[in-house]
């Protein structure tokens, strides 16, 4: 999807799943320098190339999707 942009649809899938990779995957120490999950999100969010008139409203429905290990 690299240099693609998303629809907000289809970006909130990614960033779901992108967040929930990152919980699965980062050590500790990274998630809680990140922020946590809401900030892992936001960090993601900001690297996706989304068209216009997405939000970051999405955040918070993708941080309840995530399941903690």
């Amino acid at each position: 999807m690299k240099d693609k942009t998303l629809s907000v649809d289809v970006g909130n899938e990614v960033l779901a799943k992108a967040l929930q990779y990152a919980v699965d995957n980062a050590p500790a120490w990274l998630q809680s320098w990140a922020g946590g999950p809401e900030g892992l999100a936001k960090k993601i969010w900001a690297r996706l190339n989304l068209g216009e008139g997405a939000s970051d409203a999405a955040l918070p429905a993708a941080v309840s999707t995530v399941s903690a290990n």
